[in-house]
């Protein structure tokens, strides 16, 4: 029943030209001492159908309906966007966010459209701090080989799952140049 009129909404506002995204995906740009923290994607599988293994990317991945749960007013609005964020950096990175919606933490996020063929897909880039997440999972973070910081030089020289996901970095980057006044 719900599922039906999501669609059905979907199917309206399709017809009246309003912009609808069949995926919706956020990803996590945490900085530390300049440099950016990037995975090693080992999985095969992808939304273009390509297989994107043995690539680097940020951290992050689909938003999933279960993590819309009942939105409420206020900065609950972020919650699907940070519960989704906060299980990608687990589960991928071992990592976890450290910082609290009730006391004004407010997450920025830089938005990347894919359209092409029967995809429309939106991803978000959010710019983190290091001290926004705390070490939760790997022992030794970079020891891992799954993940690394990287600086913008050095991420120009690694094999990036998509140019969406390298103009994501680069946007990451710019943020950040931008916000510290470097």
């Amino acid at each position: 029943m719900y599922k039906r009129k999501v669609l059905d909404n979907v199917g309206k506002s399709f017809d009246k030209g309003v912009m609808i995204t069949t995926g919706k995906s956020i990803y996590a740009a945490v900085f530390r001492n300049g440099k950016i923290l990037l995975r090693f994607r080992k999985e095969t599988g992808s939304l273009m159908n390509e297989d994107l293994s043995h690539k680097w990317e940020l951290v992050g991945g689909v938003i999933g309906l279960d993590e819309l749960g009942e939105l409420r007013e206020g900065s609950a609005y972020q919650v699907p966007y940070i519960d989704a964020l906060g299980r990608h950096l687990f589960d991928k990175a071992g990592l976890q966010l450290d910082f609290n919606l009730n006391d004004g933490m407010q997450i920025v996020v830089i938005p990347a459209l894919y359209a092409k063929n029967d995809l429309i897909d939106e991803a978000m880039v959010c710019p983190l701090n290091w001290s926004d997440v705390r070490v939760n999972g790997f022992e030794d973070l970079e020891g891992s080989n799954n993940v690394g910081f990287f600086d913008f030089d050095e991420v120009q020289t690694l094999d990036i799952v998509s140019n969406r996901m390298k103009f994501m970095i680069e946007q990451a980057f710019l943020f950040r140049k931008r916000v510290s006044g470097l």
